[in-house]
């Protein structure tokens, strides 16, 4: 989905994908930075409290993150773990703590169609062989990162002493997945290092013919066309993408006609990574009831564009929602048109309450207009709508007429020369 500013990495990723979708050969490594060699370190050994471009951890000393830099021939000794990489001259340590308890380690990445995936792991014991556990698994799973939906790949090097070369890849893992968004984790013991992960994704299926690029996640100034890789908008400004429509109470006057960008309350599910809450108060506080006609609902909408070269009937459109107060009067609507859909907890783990419409009588060519109706019942009390990983997509595109008259001379060329032929 995109006329948006995209990760680097990434956008070279799915561009990727889309020629060799479009060839029927595999797509590769779809990581980003698998290695752990694109931030590029210039102390040997430990690189403590770093980020690392496209991993997140939650491993609880400093950021969770030692990049290990050391050198191909092997020549630096380095007494934390390998003094190699199993590729290029950097891996992963997980600094969380010297008793060796778990982390886990994981990053998001999108399947711009259905693929079968392979995936991998390198691990290496990080000290002495007397350190006990020294164990870990790789999987596949859900976005939000709670559900695994492959085999569990274990390595155990709890017997193993700490050769200054040695690496062991997991077990490959497999799994057949649908489009969308997943995470490959691993969940890994304070006594290991990682390197070169890689998840293998070959196509099963023909990508989607046209992907909307006008639809945004709540909360941001951009993000990519999985609703990923956003760039958020302060607490307390205008939301770019989402319009205040109707409430009984409404947000500040030098934010309208947009709604505000919210502080998230305490109750509700945290702001971030790729959305942020919205509403009428910058900071989650009580809000005048809204329940019904007499005292209106509080209603949010975003437009977005299906080309006129695309079939209106073959789209869909997919994300995940929260709203404060949830229940049977909250409702997304399309071009006016109620879809039923009713349950989106303002707690839920991240991603949140998956929603996908594809019923091709609430989309048209041109502008659409995608409606949120929210309900906050029972006296003063917080309200917020927060939207999640918005993508949509359109099966179906329509050759220009200039395809058709080509295709159509060159039968008629073709006829004429036939015809010429046989004539002599």
């Amino acid at each position: 989905m995109m006329t948006r500013s995209l990760n680097t990495t990434l956008a070279a990723t799915l561009a990727c994908a889309a020629i060799v979708l479009a060839s029927g050969t595999a797509q590769g490594n779809i990581l980003i930075n698998p290695g752990f060699d694109d931030d590029v370190r210039t102390t040997l050994g430990n690189n403590l409290n770093v980020s690392v471009t496209g991993w997140s951890t939650d491993a609880p000393q400093g950021s969770g993150f030692n990049n290990v830099l050391v050198k191909a021939d092997g020549s630096y000794s380095y007494s934390g773990g390998p003094n190699v990489a199993q590729s290029g001259t950097q891996y992963l340590d997980l600094h969380g703590g010297s008793d060796g308890a778990p982390s886990a380690l994981w990053q998001t990445f999108a399947l711009p169609t259905d693929s079968d995936l392979t995936f991998s792991a390198y691990y290496s014991n990080r000290e002495a062989s007397t350190q006990g556990g020294r164990a870990a698994d790789l999987g596949i799973y859900d976005a939000a990162g709670t559900t695994l939906l492959s085999s569990l790949e274990a390595v155990d090097l709890s017997g193993d002493p700490k050769p200054s070369t040695s690496w062991t890849q997991s077990p490959i893992g497999t799994a057949s997945l649908p489009m969308g968004t997943y995470q490959v984790r691993t969940n890994m013991d304070g006594y290991l290092n990682i390197d070169s992960v890689v998840v293998d994704a070959q196509p099963t299926a023909p990508p989607p013919a046209h992907m909307i690029s006008d639809l945004y996640n709540t909360g941001v100034v951009s993000d990519d066309e999985f609703g990923l890789n956003a760039v958020l908008v302060a607490n307390g400004q205008a939301d770019p993408h989402y319009q205040f429509v109707t409430g009984p109470q409404s947000p500040p006057a030098s934010i309208l006609p947009q709604a505000q960008v919210q502080a998230n309350h305490p109750a509700w599910t945290a702001n971030g990574p790729n959305s942020k809450w919205i509403g009428v108060t910058g900071n989650g506080t009580n809000n005048v009831a809204g329940t019904d006609t007499t005292n209106p609902y509080y209603v949010y909408e975003t437009t977005f564009t299906i080309p006129t070269r695309v079939d209106p009937s073959t789209a869909h459109l997919a994300g995940y929602w929260f709203a404060d107060n949830h229940g049977g009067a909250t409702d997304i609507l399309v071009n006016g048109i109620s879809t039923g859909l009713s349950v989106a907890p303002f707690n839920a783990p991240l991603p949140g309450t998956y929603f996908q419409i594809d019923d091709s009588r609430y989309f048209q060519t041109g502008l659409n207009t995608l409606t949120f109706r929210v309900i906050n019942p029972g006296g003063d009390n917080p309200h917020g709508l927060r939207v999640n990983q918005l993508v949509g997509w359109v099966d179906t595109v329509i050759p220009e007429p200039s395809t058709f008259l080509i295709w159509s001379l060159g039968l008629i060329a073709l006829g004429w020369y036939g015809r010429r032929r046989r004539s002599k």
